[in-house]
């Protein structure tokens, strides 16, 4: 599924997108003319505005009953969703000078901060396969594996590493957003750290976000204690559940 897929199916998108429209339209009935003649040009273009903002925020209430899997008007914060939209449009077209800039701020803030809280993981919009494992050699210090990634590196080649113990284990992070966040993509993002072994540093902006709750950041570690050599294991991510190891 891809990033607009993804929106289409979410009921908070047609929410925010229906506030939107009904804020412009508002904005765009309450103007002022400029002239009082009939002959005005700007005032049929301003009943244009409105009426085709009215058509969009009807087309997006109907498509956020039909399209999601759960009808916009049952998500216990849609209503908030869109009349944040309603404001945000009617303050932004209704003063563009003094409110316009400071949504265009806010929302271009929340697109660097959304940026980089998920740039170092893949979006689990449906189920994703992040990593393979081979078994190439079964000995007593440890397992052989030829790892191939979901995302291939700069060569493009499966690597081989070889692990202590007998037991394959997937170490990865999974990070968990609110569903008010919906425009990051995804209600989950994956990061394959590997095998075994250490971590990346998270970056500053995905540490705050964890402390302040507004995410949730989490280890996992999917493992299958009885391996066979040349069996391929792929590591299974799906958007509400556990990770696993599975027999591909």
């Amino acid at each position: 599924m891809t990033y607009g897929g993804f929106l289409l199916r979410h009921p908070l998108f047609w929410a925010l997108l229906c506030g939107l429209a009904l804020g412009v339209a508002g904005a765009a009935a309450t103007r002022r003319r400029r002239s009082f003649r009939r002959s005005d040009p700007t005032a049929s273009r301003k009943w244009a505005i409105v009426w085709l903002a009215l058509s969009v925020a009807v087309v997006a209430a109907a498509a956020g009953m039909i399209v999601p899997d759960v009808p916009a008007y049952a998500h216990p914060v849609a209503l908030t969703v869109a009349a944040v939209g309603l404001c945000a449009g009617a303050v932004a077209l209704r003063f563009p000078r003094s409110a316009g800039v400071p949504v265009l701020l806010l929302i271009g803030s929340f697109a660097v901060f959304g940026a980089l809280l998920v740039r170092d993981f893949e979006p689990v919009r449906t189920r994703v396969s992040p990593a393979r494992f081979t078994v190439l050699a079964l000995r007593e210090p440890g397992l052989t594996l030829e790892v191939s990634r979901g995302a291939a590196d700069a060569m493009g080649q499966p690597a081989v590493v070889s692990v202590p113990g007998q037991v394959l284990t997937a170490e990865l992070d999974l990070l968990d957003v609110p569903d008010w966040l919906f425009l990051l993509g995804a209600g989950r993002f994956v990061r394959y750290l590997g095998p075994a072994g250490d971590g990346p540093i998270d970056a500053p902006v995905v540490q705050a976000a964890v402390d302040y709750g507004i995410v949730h950041l989490e280890r996992a570690l999917p493992q299958v204690s009885r391996v066979n050599v040349h069996r391929t294991y792929r590591l299974l991510v799906d958007p509400i559940g556990a990770p696993r190891l599975t027999v591909e």
